[in-house]
């Protein structure tokens, strides 16, 4: 209950703010152009590099078994790389190395791929990752009353593969999201925005090397249908750094697909839904120049079923520090860039004007 009293007081506070900004943008005072708040550095090829720690836990709940799973891989290090050009970027990252080095911790691995693009004020993300290893955090729960009690349940071969689409619309153009962490655009005034948006996650569990037994999962999928309602706000601190932070209620639903095996050894579907509810943290301090742009950034992201007994929660939490340097594009890239309808604002939709004879300007 406590949840949705803030989903409903923050709803509140959005419509009032953008109401508010509608009435000041319908009065009589003369709107300040948008380069007088941005200043862009789309036409330049961003290269960026830097490590981050992320983390993911996932609390599974199995009413039919009256069990219920909180798993999650080790704390990682990785290190990305990310490339920017225009509206289109591009990021890869791989683990480093373990923070936990126990000679009993799984193996594990995580890779990342990411694209993203900006149509006009929408901006498109989508992501895949695959990790490997994974520990039991509540093993006492699970594990109590057998001779395993006290014992830290390791899943060594259990794997994840996570497909992620977010959407998100910009309903200010003098606030830039781009500011943060890409160095593509400098916020040279104090600025906010609403972004809400809509994200999809799907997400496959599995064994590898498992050898199938009957009442023994073999599959987990879930899928994650997300409506965020976060605002976002730019501070601007002196010599070209900042300060932003973005804050929202998650209001979605998820669904979840188990394969078991029955007595014969053949696979069977049990299906059930649940509307979940949770909230988007993420805050970065960074500085833009010329050349070189750099910040650190944290995040925080959790959204489950309010009902106990089947509470089903995801829970994403990590942070980064980068650096990048402003180079200018290869001829091939502005080359191929030049084939997509373009303006400062993004990728346009639709075909290109037709330019007018001179008879017809005449």
């Amino acid at each position: 209950m406590r949840h949705w009293l803030i989903v409903l007081f923050y709803l509140c506070f959005a419509c009032f703010a953008t109401t508010a900004q509608a009435q000041l943008f319908r009065s009589n005072k003369p709107k300040l152009p948008d380069s007088l708040f941005i200043k862009n550095y789309l036409n330049r090829l961003n290269v960026s590099t830097g490590v981050q720690i992320n983390n993911v836990e996932f609390i599974l709940a199995y009413p039919q078994f009256k069990q219920r799973f909180d798993i999650s891989p080790k704390v990682t290090m990785q290190q990305f790389f990310k490339l920017e050009f225009r509206q289109i970027n591009l990021r890869y990252s791989y683990s480093l190395f373990p923070l936990t080095k126990k000679a009993d911790a799984p193996t594990n691995f995580r890779k990342e791929f990411g694209f993203s693009f900006g149509v006009k004020k929408f901006d498109f993300d989508l992501s895949f990752q695959n990790a490997r290893g994974y520990f039991l955090r509540n093993s006492e729960e699970v594990l109590a009353g057998t001779n395993l009690a006290g014992q830290t349940l390791q899943f060594p071969n259990l794997r994840t593969r996570v497909f992620a689409l977010q959407v998100s619309y910009n309903t200010n153009s003098q606030f830039s999201l781009n500011s943060l962490s890409t160095g593509k655009e400098l916020q040279i005034r104090n600025a906010y925005s609403f972004l809400p948006g809509t994200s999809f996650y799907r997400i496959h569990f599995f064994q590898e090397d498992q050898t199938p037994q009957p009442g023994l999962s073999s599959d987990d999928y879930i899928i994650d249908w997300n409506l965020n309602l976060p605002l976002a706000a730019t501070l601007v601190l002196p010599h070209n750094w900042y300060l932003t932070g973005i804050a929202g209620p998650i209001l979605g639903v998820s669904f979840l697909d188990t394969k078991t095996y029955d007595p014969g050894l053949q696979k069977i579907s049990d299906r059930n839904t649940r509307f979940t509810n949770g909230y988007y943290l993420r805050a970065g301090l960074g500085f833009t120049g010329q050349k070189w742009f750099g910040g650190i950034e944290a995040y925080n992201t959790r959204y489950g079923s309010a009902s106990e007994a089947g509470r089903n929660t995801r829970f994403f939490y990590g942070a980064k520090f980068y650096v990048g340097l402003r180079l200018r594009p290869p001829k091939i890239l502005k080359q191929t860039a030049e084939i997509l309808p373009y303006d400062e604002n993004g990728l346009k939709l639709g075909k290109k004007p037709k330019s007018k004879s001179p008879q017809q300007n005449n």
